[in-house]
């Protein structure tokens, strides 16, 4: 049975007339009278009978007309839920993200996408670099936000978005917070709260202590919870090293940057996904609104850089 019969037929029995109904789909009436002739084989009954100068449904065609209309709306309803998932309006979209870029841009990636696509549904896992990457390789992730690794190129695509840079941090209180240039052989007095070991920045960080000959840091406390991490400091004078980005925002686990220059080391954060580069619509639309809040943090950045040079032109050129 073809659909495009089923939309003639509605248009017959709604109008009661063969050369009206075929004004409205488009058709010539003898096309219209062959499309009708093809349901009545396929029903084995008459679905019109003559009446005056139009056409009445009989009671088969009633029959039809009733079931024709309900698949007429559920196709309807069909193209236009395809279509919205189409555009990325409706779906479910599968995110990871370092808890990092959680606290830091996805608010706003998700205030936007909320108030553009409402029907849209999310699931967010919140961890560590490791778990994240196998949620791509099992397929239970869609998107993942996190610090890029050298090896990530040949396994995902891979796709820039910000630049980072962590530090050794501590609470305001910490007998190193307020010396001027820490010389790395001083951080040995002091034990540390830091993620796993396997994480890039405590292997980058054990790295350059063992490059100074120094012995490694003593870790404390192992955390992957940056939440319990920053409350935990803000009630020791145990050490870490994060982002810049995490100093502030909690006034009750306020941190600052411990001035070491050995220990600074800088990072970039992008998107990755399977290596094909293929997104769901809904996923894909995220990773847009994604990009653009990126583009406006840094422009932002960016700002008081740029209105710090057009201050100093101008004093220049007054002078």
């Amino acid at each position: 049975m073809d659909v495009r019969d089923l939309r003639y037929f509605i248009a017959a029995a709604e109008l009661g007339q063969l050369h009206r109904a075929a004004d409205r789909v488009g058709r010539s009436q003898p096309a219209l009278s062959k499309s009708i002739a093809r349901l009545e084989r396929d029903v084995g009954a008459r679905l019109f009978h003559r009446a005056g100068r139009g056409i009445r449904l009989t009671s088969a065609g009633e029959t039809l007309l009733a079931h024709a209309r309900r698949l007429s709306q559920g196709l309807q309803e069909a193209l236009r839920d395809a279509a919205e998932t189409a555009r990325g309006e409706t779906g479910h979209v599968r995110l990871g993200s370092s808890p990092t870029m959680a606290d830091w841009l996805l608010p706003d990636v998700f205030r936007r996408m909320l108030g553009e696509a409402p029907r849209l549904t999310f699931s967010v896992s919140i961890g560590l670099g490791d778990a994240l990457r196998k949620g791509l390789r099992d397929g239970t992730l869609d998107l993942v936000v996190a610090p890029i690794a050298p090896a990530d190129a040949p396994e995902f695509a891979v796709e820039n978005l910000l630049d980072d840079v962590l530090v050794v941090a501590a609470r305001p209180a910490h007998p190193l917070a307020r010396r001027r240039k820490v010389a790395l052989a001083q951080l040995s007095d002091f034990r540390w709260m830091l993620p796993p070991e396997a994480l890039a920045s405590t292997l980058w960080l054990r790295g350059v202590f063992a490059s100074h000959a120094l012995p490694e840091p003593a870790v404390q406390v192992e955390v992957s919870a940056k939440t319990l991490l920053r409350r935990v400091l803000a009630r020791t004078d145990l050490l870490t090293f994060l982002s810049r980005r995490d100093l502030g925002g909690d006034p009750t686990a306020a941190l600052v940057e411990i001035d070491c220059p050995d220990l600074v080391m800088s990072r970039q954060f992008g998107m990755l996904s399977d290596a094909s580069g293929y997104l769901p619509a809904a996923a894909a639309r995220f990773a847009t609104v994604l990009r653009a809040e990126a583009r406006k943090t840094l422009k932002a950045a960016r700002a008081p850089i740029a209105s710090g040079n057009r201050l100093r032109k101008r004093r220049n050129l007054s002078a």
